[in-house]
């Protein structure tokens, strides 16, 4: 996409801006691809219907020795008079924001509003672009994210809140391909992701900074000397104050750090058996099994459930196909299951295994 000053040039703020999407013809012996096309109508062959078949034949043979000859794609540049091989693709002038590739001729832009809003990021208009017709097709609206799988069959995109896959050749009917993320969960290790947001403020600055002797700081020397700051930080999360003194002697005045936005934490539901666990043989032992109201929804017991066959003193062994061992923190286990089926194996022994519910 064409270039365009911002930020620094006051002169573009708040201002409407457009750009043209162009195309780089790579080698010289190369035609344009959106050369005028020729309005000739392309005369008819007619071939009897053995020669036609014997034909297709010969055709799908060549397709099978193709793929097993295929070959990584070199590509080559002539770089004499490159300039002039630069072509602006016949795609409407907007304020392009991004671009992927999808298959061959196929190119997705997306389009975001002439003045970008300042209180929330845009939402974007993307549009399928094919070399082969010339034309562009609008696919979606009110898109925050996007993206093409590498084969450009499907893609991937948010709207508001909501993930949804989709085929890539077409626009999606509404509500199409949702993903269903309100069960997803990731496992995080804060301390560890600390450490590296640590580490790598050195690696940016150290390959990105324009000033190749860093205003005469020695990085090796400073990051050894602002280390205790670290450490002292490693109980909560590493604060902007340990940033701006591991970097703001530079006397760079666009340095800055602010804190990370921090995530909205839901309550984690963990289910529970009513039972208590003894620890014997390596093993979770079920030493004390609870009776509940079975006829009351909010107070019945798991383990007491008709066909639940469960008694005192068998190992739980696993949980939804997962050993439990007595190293395992046993309610972990149980997250996110309250008021859901699980599948417990249980046995009279710490070998055993029997499939409980």
């Amino acid at each position: 996409m064409g270039l365009a000053t911002g930020w620094l040039d006051m002169t573009s703020i708040d201002r409407p801006v457009t750009r043209s999407v162009y195309a780089v013809v790579l080698r010289k012996d190369l035609l344009s691809p959106i050369a005028p096309e020729s309005d000739d109508e392309k005369a008819e062959e007619k071939k009897d219907d053995k020669s036609g078949q014997a034909a297709n034949q010969s055709k799908d043979k060549d397709k099978d020795k193709d793929k097993e000859k295929k070959e990584p794609v070199k590509v080559t540049i002539d770089f004499e008079n490159i300039s002039q091989r630069i072509l602006a693709l016949p795609i409407p002038e907007r304020n392009y924001e991004g671009l992927a590739a999808g298959k061959e001729g196929i190119l997705y832009v997306l389009e975001g509003p002439q003045v970008d809003p300042e209180d929330a990021p845009p939402k974007l208009i993307v549009q399928r672009f094919d070399l082969k017709t010339r034309k562009t097709e609008k696919l979606l609206e009110g898109v925050q994210t996007f993206a093409v799988s590498e084969n450009g069959e499907k893609m991937l995109y948010r709207q508001d809140e909501k993930w949804f896959i989709a085929a890539a050749d077409k626009p999606p009917k509404p509500g199409e391909g949702q993903i269903k993320t309100a069960d997803m969960e990731v496992y995080v290790d804060p301390r560890a992701e600390w450490k590296q947001m640590y580490h790598e403020i050195w690696r940016i600055e150290r390959d990105f900074f324009y000033d190749p002797h860093f205003h005469g700081l020695d990085l090796r020397r400073r990051r050894k000397r602002t280390r205790p700051s670290w450490t002292l930080s490693q109980a909560a999360p590493i604060s902007p104050t340990c940033l701006t003194r591991c970097w703001g002697i530079s006397a760079f005045c666009t340095c800055t750090s602010a804190a990370a936005p921090q995530p909205e934490l839901k309550a984690v539901k963990v289910g529970l058996l009513g039972a208590d666990y003894t620890l014997e043989n390596g093993r979770y032992c079920l030493a004390r099994i609870y009776n509940g109201e079975n006829w009351n929804p909010q107070l019945h017991a798991p383990l007491t459930q008709p066909g639940v066959n469960v008694k005192e003193g068998e190992y739980l062994l696993a949980v939804n196909g997962r050993d439990l061992h007595a190293t395992d923190d046993v309610y972990s286990f149980f997250q996110e299951t309250a008021g859901k089926q699980v599948v417990l194996k249980v046995g009279p022994s710490r070998t055993v295994a029997e499939p409980a519910m």
